[in-house]
């Protein structure tokens, strides 16, 4: 039983690093002005955001983060289930990648009228308030140590943006209760 659980988080960990590879190919596509195939199906929002957020967990043990998901049940949405699995791993792994030990990480999907939300925050080493405005710029990083540090190549946020607006969503970043927060809303295409 024990090991079917590792093989399972092992398959989840493979299938997150095939979508980051396809997202560096998604935006190599997008630069030369080529379009990707997008697959268009009705699936279970609540169900891919929790899978894609699932593996995060034994993350937040080894760095003693508390780990957080508020994922309602039931939330259905027609678009590419692989394209919500991409922007999970981008922002999660950014938030737990510069998250601090004893912080907080957390995942929430709301509804707001027609829209999907899904909220990421951490309670990490912070952003500058003039730093903000640009972390979703390609290869903007905003303390150039600390990044090669983290093994950051400052294209995961403007990946992000890039395959949210091709969902026709948008992507902020904000802070609340001096919590960095990346909002993603996208409508719900029923």
């Amino acid at each position: 039983l024990g090991e079917n659980k590792y093989m399972a988080c092992i398959r989840s960990e493979t299938e997150r690093m095939q979508g980051l590879i396809r997202q560096m190919l998604d935006v190599a596509c997008l630069e030369d002005g080529v379009e990707t195939p997008e697959q268009r199906v009705r699936f279970s929002l609540s169900e891919v955001v929790y899978q894609s957020a699932l593996p995060f967990e034994s993350m937040a043990f080894e760095q003693n983060i508390r780990y957080t998901m508020e994922i309602p049940e039931g939330y259905l949405y027609t678009g590419d289930p692989a394209r919500i699995r991409q922007l999970m791993a981008i922002l999660l792994d950014n938030a737990f990648k510069y998250g601090c030990s004893g912080g907080e990480v957390s995942v929430k999907l709301q509804r707001e009228g027609r829209r999907f939300v899904i909220e990421v925050y951490n309670t990490g080493r912070g952003i500058s308030r003039e730093d903000l405005p640009h972390i979703f710029e390609r290869f903007y990083r905003v303390d150039k140590a600390r990044s090669r540090q983290a093994g950051g190549s400052g294209l995961g946020l403007s990946i992000a943006k890039t395959l949210t607006e091709r969902m026709g969503g948008t992507i902020r970043a904000e802070y609340r209760q001096e919590r960095l927060s990346i909002f993603l809303s996208f409508s719900a295409r029923m």
